[in-house]
């Protein structure tokens, strides 16, 4: 079973370009899936990244995203998922 640290975050949390989420993994976790929802349940954004082992980051462009505010689920190999929010400004 992967482990993936408490250091796993989203920031910054008010935006106008762009998101970054960062992780931990101690063990191989094979996939993480990053998604992207606005506040109405569409997914605007679907990303699927290799989870290596040590420090991973990925930063995301929303500058074409409408304001307002989005919810973050990210999900590490089989472990449950995480979700954060930021917010869009212009």
């Amino acid at each position: 079973t992967p482990v993936v640290d408490n250091n796993l975050r989203l920031y910054p949390t008010l935006t106008n370009s762009f998101v970054k989420v960062t992780y931990n993994v101690e063990e191989s976790a094979s996939k993480a899936n990053i998604y992207i929802f606005n506040i109405v349940g569409h997914c605007v954004y679907n990303g699927t990244f290799d989870a290596l082992i040590a420090h991973n980051e990925h930063l995301i462009e929303v500058a074409d995203y409408a304001s307002g505010l989005y919810i973050v689920h990210i999900q590490i190999a089989d472990l449950p998922s995480k979700s954060f929010k930021f917010t869009k400004v212009d």
